[in-house]
């Protein structure tokens, strides 16, 4: 501000107040709300005596300062034979200024019985020290040229004013300030709570878990003992012994397919031309076109007749010359030869599958579903035991960490509780 109002005397103060000695003392947690009540219901009623004092000192000094300001009102400043234009601005300001300091401080403030009442007041008092520092701002030069004696009269009235101020807006702020650390001393005892159920819901999951890995770890060793009484039987040996074989099979089983179907390859281009110039019935036809793709899958002795009947056919054909090949002797030659060697190739076949069909029967001695489940159910719990042993491991980790959760929120406790009472306390954790 022009005007000068930032200067201000030393603030005045009724009584000095005493230092609170510092005490130690064990608390539990449970008696912290009323510890924070107490403080609240003191700070309180400090403070409510401490700004009634400075409004009583504020309230004083506005009679003075209307007193200035109807003083002010009745002196003409001698402008009578000044410009006009510098009058208009004398009057204007000096109305103004007398009209604001009427407005803000013509009724006493209200009485200080309650936190309500400070805080009103406090809004009030500066609201109106604030309109008069502005509008004295606003009209500095009129007043130090023509007005002199009120000016001085007006600042060192608004400093002393403004330094009641000063104190009753720290005091305010102290006791806010105050608040804040015993809301968040209630919101640590809050979060505490909360961690400590937490942890005992933690702790009931760590139960529930141990029991299922002691659970799966009992399946595990029995699983494991079944499936080595398996492995150790002579049933296994034996499904072992066979399951080779049988693989071992399929190699043979590849030899004699091949020297089969060959016998059928020397004859394919007349069989395949009979096709379309067939009379044969339809099994028969659909036959005949199933031997062109594989004589072997199709060779039993229930369809031995059938092919003879489609060999004999074909090999007509060929010597009727209905189907023409380069060499008509050695066709049917190779035909005859194929009927010939038929029986022995049914059983070749017929002993092959015999011979397999028994490892088979062998195989069905040993209880191989059982034995899957055995090592299917090794194997879900190997991997549920590692799933618990993972969950146990991140709620170890989560229990720890709210345990020192907790340990950290009593010491903040422990600080905040000092500086909202000036008392240090210390807090019983068990």
């Amino acid at each position: 501000m022009v005007f000068g109002w930032g200067k201000k005397k030393d603030a005045i103060v009724d009584d000095a107040i005493e230092p609170v000695a510092t005490s130690s003392t064990e608390i539990t947690l449970e008696e912290i709300p009323q510890i924070l009540d107490d403080v609240k219901n003191l700070r309180g009623k400090t403070l409510i005596a401490e700004i009634r004092s400075f409004r009583n000192k504020i309230d004083s000094d506005r009679k003075n300062l209307l007193s200035i300001a109807n003083e002010l009102k009745n002196d003409n400043l001698k402008t009578d034979d000044i410009d006009i234009h510098l009058k208009i601005l004398v009057n204007r300001g000096k109305s103004e200024v007398i009209s604001t300091i009427q407005r803000e401080f013509q009724t006493s403030f209200a009485e200080i019985n309650s936190l309500n009442d400070v805080f009103e007041f406090e809004k009030k008092a500066t609201k109106a020290i604030k309109k008069v520092g502005d509008v004295l701002g606003k009209h500095t030069r009129v007043i130090h040229i023509f007005a002199r004696k009120y000016a001085k009269k007006l600042k060192v009235d608004l400093e002393v004013r403004s330094s009641y101020l000063k104190e009753v807006q720290e005091l305010v702020s102290n006791y806010k300030a105050n608040q804040e650390f015993l809301s968040i001393i209630n919101q640590n005892i809050e979060k505490i709570s909360t961690t400590r159920e937490d942890i005992t819901k933690q702790n009931k999951r760590r139960i529930e878990l141990q029991n299922s890995f002691e659970q799966e770890s009992v399946k595990f060793e029995e699983l494991t003992k079944k499936y080595d009484e398996f492995i150790s039987s002579s049933e296994y040996d034996e499904y072992i012994s066979n399951k080779s074989k049988l693989d071992g099979l399929d190699a043979e089983e590849k030899k004699i397919r091949y020297r089969i179907d060959d016998y059928f390859v020397r004859i394919s281009r007349p069989l395949n031309k009979y096709v379309h110039i067939s009379s044969l019935d339809k099994p028969l036809k659909i036959l005949n076109e199933k031997l062109l793709v594989s004589l072997y899958d199709n060779l039993t002795e229930t369809s031995s007749s059938d092919i003879i009947t489609i060999l004999d056919s074909v090999q007509a054909a060929i010597s009727s010359g209905s189907i023409s090949v380069k060499d008509t002797e050695k066709s049917i030659e190779q035909i005859k030869n194929i009927k010939q060697t038929l029986p022995s190739m049914i059983k070749e076949k017929t002993d092959f599958y015999q011979n397999k069909s028994i490892y088979f029967e062998n195989l069905k001695k040993f209880d191989i579903e059982g034995f899957n489940a055995c090592k299917s159910g090794i194997k879900k719990a190997e991997d549920e035991i590692s799933n618990i042993e993972s969950k146990q491991s991140m709620l170890d980790k989560q229990i720890e960490e709210n345990d020192a959760l907790i340990l950290n929120t009593f010491f903040t406790l422990e600080t905040n509780l000092k500086s909202a009472s000036s008392v240090s306390y210390k807090i019983i954790t068990e």
